[in-house]
């Protein structure tokens, strides 16, 4: 080779490997956790085995093994969140697209819209008010909790009777999100929703699942209350005519 030549390539600057972060998902390997598992039993060992440790040995091996167990803890979260984000990943692309589409073309009427009448405007209020909580459904469902479809496919769908209002059709639909819409539509109010995609919610899923409580068990009062005044209603609208559409919870 020529001794020029064997010069430049000596003297050509090397190419740097790009350095993996210690706390990037990247470094989250089954190496990492096997290496901590081991760390664990080993510490573990010492502790319950060796009886005449002196005083700072085993105050510094406790240490250890509460760091180690902490961060076995995180590796092992990190990992099944990657896991559940890989699993959901389409189907939450897909339907953000379609929360999306609808949340626009309900913008759009209402720019468009001039004469409503107030329970025409009150009626694609709700909608919209609907739309932007499936959007943020999307966006901000639990990134480490299973992910309930807001579009599922039905086999069949039921005849839908020509005396259904549009707020009692937009009102069907509201009940039959998945029990976590009501959960996003709470923070989009509290304005915690980024707490609550990063599972920072409280402590982890038990807030979110008492939250999910306390949200049915307010929608059963008020189902309740709904089914009482219809009731207290029911000798006066039986005096009125055919032609009434019944009021709003009219089945």
């Amino acid at each position: 080779m020529n001794p020029e030549r064997e010069r430049l390539i000596k003297d050509r600057p090397k190419k740097k490997k790009p350095q993996v972060s210690q706390s990037s998902p990247a470094h989250f390997t089954s190496t990492s956790v096997n290496a901590l598992k081991s760390n664990i039993r080993s510490v573990t060992r010492v502790l319950e085995h060796a009886q005449n440790l002196p005083l700072d040995v085993r105050i510094e091996k406790e240490r250890a093994l509460a760091g180690y167990k902490q961060d076995l803890e995180k590796v092992q979260h990190e990992k099944e969140r990657q896991r559940m984000i890989k699993k959901y990943h389409m189907v939450r692309f897909f339907e953000r697209q379609k929360a999306t589409r609808n949340l626009k073309k309900l913008r759009t009427r209402l720019s468009s819209s001039q004469r409503n009448s107030p329970e025409e405007q009150e009626t694609l209020d709700r909608e919209i008010h609907n739309a932007e909580v499936d959007l943020n459904y999307t966006l901000y469902h639990p990134l480490t909790q299973k992910y309930s479809s807001l579009f599922p496919r039905k086999e069949t769908q039921e005849p839908l009777d020509g005396t259904a209002t549009s707020a009692s059709k937009t009102m069907q639909a509201r009940q039959d999100k998945p029990a976590m819409w009501a959960v996003v539509e709470n923070c989009m109010e509290n304005g915690t929703l980024q707490a609550l995609r990063d599972g920072n919610l409280g402590t982890g899923a038990a807030p979110v699942k008492a939250l999910k409580s306390s949200i049915h068990h307010q929608t059963s009062e008020k189902k309740q209350k709904a089914k009482q005044s219809k009731a207290d209603a029911t000798p006066i609208v039986t005096e009125q005519a055919d032609g009434s559409d019944g009021g709003f919870f009219e089945e």
